[in-house]
């Protein structure tokens, strides 16, 4: 139980932080998670 909340925990902050990375570059989610997994910022 407290391992599915860590997964669930982990999944939020990276939608939070791909949705952040696209806002502040004015480009879609989508993009966005290209652009940082292609460069490592997301494993």
């Amino acid at each position: 139980m407290v391992q599915n909340q860590a997964v669930e925990n982990k999944i939020a902050y990276t939608v939070a932080c791909v949705s952040s990375f696209a806002f502040a570059h004015n480009i879609s989610k989508k993009e966005a998670f290209s652009y940082l997994y292609k460069n490592k910022a997301i494993d």
